[in-house]
């Protein structure tokens, strides 16, 4: 809502690659309300609103590049735990480069990454945060070298990419803790489909 006019937007304009080539960009419009005035995003089943983290189905892909993040553990053997560096890929402060490139951030994880934190498909990292980056993926990357897999140090060879979430901000204004969404809450939110009025209040 608009704090200026109480206006509601109805619907959202997405800056997407274009498939023309790297570099190149394009405007994507989408309704955000169907003709009866429903929402179209996805919210959890179960948690409703309380997980900060929606889909939204994109209908109007002409000339859009798509470059997905899996949403299945690519590497399940690579150990993930606190203090492991993660990044968190956005745009703070409104900053970007070469067009609409993101800005990636450092950060590690703050809490333990295999127990859901408060009882909800969340955990913590410690990063400096800043605003535009809520709704930022959450990534664990190495351009190369060695890892832990398995319980044994091994080389890899080319970049090891992994999703583990979505950033939805800091636990308060004084803090450089923030939240973050996992991968199985997103997959929840997909796979079920509920739109708002079906879910959880």
């Amino acid at each position: 809502m608009s704090p200026a006019t109480g206006a509601v937007p109805d619907t959202v304009v997405i800056t997407h690659a274009c498939t023309d080539g790297l570099g190149v960009w394009i405007q994507r419009q989408e309704s955000l309300y169907d003709d009866d005035g429903r929402p179209l995003w996805l919210e959890h089943p179960t948690y409703g609103r309380t997980v900060e983290v929606v889909a939204m189905p994109l209908t109007n892909l002409r000339e859009v590049a798509l470059h997905p993040y899996p949403l299945e553990d690519p590497s399940p053997g690579v150990l993930v735990g606190v203090t492991s560096e993660v990044n968190v890929v956005g745009f703070p402060l409104n900053m970007h480069h070469a067009g609409f490139l993101a800005i990636w951030a450092r950060g590690t994880i703050a809490s333990e990454y295999h127990v859901d934190y408060d009882e909800l498909p969340l955990f913590l990292i410690d990063s400096r945060t800043r605003p535009g980056q809520s709704g930022s993926p959450v990534i664990l990357f190495s351009a190369g070298g060695h890892y832990q897999v398995e319980g044994e140090v091994s080389p890899r060879a080319g970049h090891l990419t992994k999703l583990l979430g979505i950033y939805s901000g800091r636990v308060n204004k004084d803090s450089d803790l923030g939240f973050v969404w996992r991968v199985r809450a997103i997959q929840e939110v997909v796979r079920a489909a509920v739109r708002p009025s079906e879910s959880a209040p």
